[in-house]
Formats: C-alpha cells, structure tokens, sequence
C-alpha cells in the first residue's frame, strides 16, 4: 500500500486561504484544499472540499483511498465538484501542471490501464 504525506491544508475565507504552515496566506486559493506530496516529489492538489470536512491533518501520512474530506462548492465555485490536478512544486501559484495517469480506470464504459484522460471523456471508478 502506498503512504502519501499531507504537506498543507488551505482553509478559504472569502477569496483568501490561511495556511496551517507558517501561518501563510495564499491568494486565489480554489477553497478548502488538501495538498499531498507522493514519493516522487509531485503535489496531489484536491480543491473545493465542503466547509469543515477535511479529515486529514497537516503532516499526517496517509494511503491511497484514505477518506481526505467531503465533495463541496468552497472558493470560487457555483456547484459542488472535487478540483483534482498534480503539480511540480506545493506552491500553486507558481507550479506547473503534471500530466496525470490512472492505474486503472472506466472511460467511456471501458476499462483502461495506464490511461491520461482528455477532455469530454466520462470517467467512472473501477469499484
């Protein structure tokens, strides 16, 4: 089983979020976020979480399909959803964005392995 770190939690207030690290503020912060940090030194970035249920702490390792928070509309958002990208750096503001591959996963009611999806694909878990 693979073990991930949490490397920061933002928590929005308004347009701003107030970093648990070193008590910093980021600006144009996508609501409540959780950012993990994998072995292979890229951030897992997990945005617009429902207010007050993330359920991870700053610096706690945790595995995949561990529970992170709740899917909510936090931030700048009119529906709620789960913003999921990967990242080069922990600093959004200054990352750049990792292409991302699933193990195994249903795109268009097909299972595949390996897969990057593209814009317009339906994705369903395989579970």
């Amino acid at each position: 089983m693979k073990h991930f770190l949490v490397t920061l939690i933002l928590t929005s207030i308004m347009n701003f979020a107030f970093a648990q690290k070193e008590k910093a503020i980021y600006k144009l912060v996508p609501g409540n976020t959780v950012i993990i940090k994998t072995q292979n030194n890229e951030y897992l970035f997990f945005a617009h979480f429902k207010q007050h249920s993330i359920k991870v702490q700053q610096g706690q390792k945790v595995k995949q399909g561990q529970l992170l928070g709740l899917c909510g509309n936090s931030g700048n958002s009119s529906e709620p959803h789960l913003h999921f990208h990967i990242q080069n750096v922990e600093d959004m503001n200054i990352a750049t964005g990792v292409k991302c591959y699933f193990d195994k996963i249903i795109v268009n009611g097909r299972e595949k392995t390996d897969y990057s999806p593209i814009k317009g694909d339906e994705i369903k878990n395989d579970k």
